[in-house]
């Protein structure tokens, strides 16, 4: 199966939540993601992994998080992500700036 890699840009909810803190959630809650994707799709390689994490400045002193994400090719795995990102508590919202198939 193709995959693809896609940034996010995580805007928090609070200007005063840290955004290592914020990246230990988002990871906490993918790495729970991937294995009922790996359970759902009978998988044994991970159908998401998070490459890695920036950070960039916003407007009125928020740091927006930038997570990169390898995921499978499959709408369910990108909504499945999308949606984990958007409840993850302390995200105010997310916006898919990049998007790279392998």
């Amino acid at each position: 199966m193709a995959r693809n890699v896609v940034t996010y840009r995580v805007y928090p909810d609070d200007a005063d939540l840290k955004p290592e803190e914020l990246y230990e959630r988002i990871k906490k809650a993918l790495e729970e993601l991937n294995a009922q994707l790996k359970e759902r799709l009978g998988i044994e390689e991970d159908a998401i992994k998070v490459e890695g994490m920036g950070t960039e400045p916003g407007p009125f002193g928020v740091t927006n998080l930038l997570i990169r994400v390898n995921m499978y090719e499959s709408e369910e795995v990108a909504s499945a992500v999308e949606e984990t990102l958007e409840n993850v508590e302390g995200v105010g919202g997310i916006e898919a700036t990049h998007f790279m198939r392998l």
